[in-house]
C-alpha cells in the first residue's frame, strides 16, 4: 500500500500534466487566427507527428536523425527527421547503406499528397565544393577590391623596393638555368639522338615531309615564283660573261696566280647581286606574309601540326625525359636554391618585406575578416558551413520534402490521409545551406 506522500506526489503531477495539457490547447485555439510563433509553437505540441516509410530509388547513405527540410518562399524549415534505418526495429545510428529509412514529420509539416517526394543531399567530399562555399564571386570580388586598392595606393613604393631584388634573382638564376640546362640535355644526348631518330622515321618522314611536298610547297611555288623570275633577270643583266670567261682560263692556264674565276664571283655577288636583292626585301617579307597565312588557314597544315604537337607531348619517353630535365635543373637544383635564398634572405628583401607587410596589414586583415569572420564577432556562414562538414562532420546530408499537389486537386487532398510512403530520389548538388538561419529570417507570416 502506497504512503501518502506517493499518493499526493502521484496526484500533483496528474494535475500538472493536465494543467499543461489545457494551457497548450487554449493557446494553440486562441492563436489559431493570428497563426504566429505562439500558436506555431502550441500546435507542434500537441499534434502528434506523423510516421512515415522512404523508399530509396537507389541505395543512399542513411543515418538516424538526418533532417528533412521544407522549401517555401525561397526559406528552408525542418519539417522531420530520419528516425530508422533499414528495419522498423533498427537502432543504427551511424551512416549505412540502405534502401528504404522510416521517418517522422513535425506538426509544422503540410499533409502529404500522393505527389510528394524527397530528394537527398549531400555535401560533395571534394576541395572544389570548399573554394566554393569560401570564395563565391560576391567574395572574390570584394578581395579583387581590396587588393586593387591596396595596389593602387602602395603600388610605387613595393615596386621600388622589390624591383632591385627581382632583377637580381632573375639575373643569377638564368645564369646558372642556362648552365645547368646545357649540361642536363648533354647527359642525356644518347636518349635525345634515339628520340630524334624515332620521330624522324615515324613523324618526319611520314607525316611532316608528305605534308610539305601536298600542301606547303605548291603554295611557295605559286607566290614566289614571279618575285624569284624577276630578280633572277635583273642579277642575269649584270654578269659579264666576258669577264667570268677569261679568268676561268686565265686560272685554268698555268700561270703563277689563280682563283681570278673565283675572286670575280665574290666581287659579282658582293656588288651586284646582293644590292639587287637588297632592294626587294620588302617585296620577299610580303610574299613570306601570303605563303605563312595561307599555310596557317590550311585545315590539313592545322590538323597536321596540331596531330604531330599531341604525338610528340604525349609519348611516354618525351615525358619522363621533361620531366626528369626539369626536375633536375628546376627543383633539385641546389646552385638555384642557394642563389634564391641568398637574394631573398638579404637584409635589402627582408626590409622590403617588413615595409610590405606593414603597408598591407590592414588589406590582409580585410581579407581574414572577409573570409572567417571578425575576432570580435560572428565567424562568417560559409567557413561555419565548411568547419562543420570537413572538422565536425556535422551538416553533410539531408532530405528536402517537395509539394507536389496542385492547388484545387480534390483527389490529393483525399489521398493525403492514407499516403504513409515518400519516394526519395537523388537531388542536385547546392550550395544552399538549409541548416543556417538568417539573423534577420522571422517565422511569423
Amino acid at each position: 500500500m502506497r504512503s501518502r506522500s506517493e499518493l499526493k506526489l502521484i496526484f500533483g503531477i496528474l494535475i500538472w500534466i493536465g494543467l499543461l495539457s489545457s494551457g497548450v490547447l487554449f493557446a494553440r485555439n486562441a492563436f489559431k487566427d493570428a497563426e504566429g510563433t505562439p500558436y506555431k509553437i502550441a500546435k507542434f505540441l500537441s499534434t502528434p507527428h506523423r510516421k512515415v516509410e522512404l523508399q530509396f530509388t537507389e541505395q543512399q547513405v542513411f543515418r538516424v536523425g538526418m533532417p528533412i527540410f521544407l522549401l517555401q518562399d525561397g526559406l528552408t524549415a525542418p519539417v522531420g527527421r530520419v528516425v530508422r534505418v533499414k528495419e522498423p526495429d533498427s537502432t543504427e545510428k551511424r551512416y549505412v547503406w540502405a534502401d528504404r529509412a522510416y521517418a517522422e514529420l513535425f506538426s509544422t509539416a503540410p499533409e502529404i499528397g500522393p505527389n510528394d517526394y524527397l530528394t537527398f543531399h549531400e555535401t560533395p567530399e571534394n576541395f572544389a565544393w570548399v573554394m566554393e562555399m569560401m570564395l563565391p564571386s560576391e567574395t572574390r570580388q570584394q578581395i579583387g577590391d581590396l587588393i586593387l586598392s591596396a595596389y593602387k595606393d602602395h603600388q610605387t613604393e613595393i615596386v621600388a623596393a622589390f624591383r632591385p631584388i627581382v632583377e637580381d634573382s632573375i639575373r643569377d638564376a638564368s645564369e646558372i638555368i642556362g648552365e645547368d640546362i646545357r649540361s642536363a640535355i648533354a647527359k642525356r644526348e644518347t636518349e635525345l639522338s634515339r628520340l630524334g631518330e624515332k620521330f624522324r622515321t615515324n613523324l618526319i618522314e611520314k607525316e611532316i615531309i608528305p605534308l610539305v611536298q601536298r600542301e606547303i610547297w605548291p603554295v611557295v611555288q605559286m607566290e614566289s615564283q614571279p618575285l624569284v623570275t624577276e630578280i633572277g633577270m635583273q642579277i642575269w643583266q649584270e654578269v659579264s660573261l666576258w669577264r667570268f670567261t677569261w679568268k676561268y682560263l686565265y686560272d685554268s692556264a698555268p700561270f703563277p696566280e689563280r682563283n681570278l674565276s673565283r675572286k670575280e664571283f665574290r666581287r659579282f655577288v658582293n656588288t651586284k647581286a646582293v644590292p639587287i636583292i637588297e632592294s626587294h626585301i620588302g617585296d620577299i617579307i610580303e610574299v613570306q606574309q601570303r605563303i605563312l597565312s595561307e599555310v596557317s588557314q590550311n585545315e590539313r597544315v592545322k590538323e597536321t601540326v596540331k596531330t604531330s604537337i599531341r604525338h610528340i607531348m604525349e609519348d611516354e619517353e618525351v615525358q619522363r625525359l621533361v620531366t626528369d630535365i626539369f626536375r633536375e635543373v628546376f627543383i633539385d637544383n641546389p646552385r638555384l636554391q642557394e642563389v634564391l635564398e641568398k637574394n631573398w634572405n638579404s637584409p635589402k628583401a627582408q626590409a622590403a618585406l617588413a615595409m610590405t607587410n606593414t603597408r598591407l596589414e590592414s588589406t590582409i586583415t580585410g581579407i581574414g575578416q572577409i573570409l572567417f569572420g571578425s575576432p570580435d564577432g560572428e565567424i562568417t556562414p560559409a567557413f561555419s558551413r565548411v568547419l562543420r562538414s570537413r572538422i565536425l562532420h556535422k551538416d553533410t546530408t539531408w532530405l528536402v520534402l517537395h509539394v507536389g499537389k496542385a492547388e484545387g486537386d480534390e483527389t490529393a487532398e483525399s489521398d493525403s490521409q492514407t499516403k504513409r510512403v515518400l519516394k526519395v530520389i537523388p537531388g542536385k548538388t547546392s550550395t544552399e545551406n538549409p541548416f543556417h538561419i538568417p539573423a534577420n529570417m522571422s517565422f511569423e507570416n
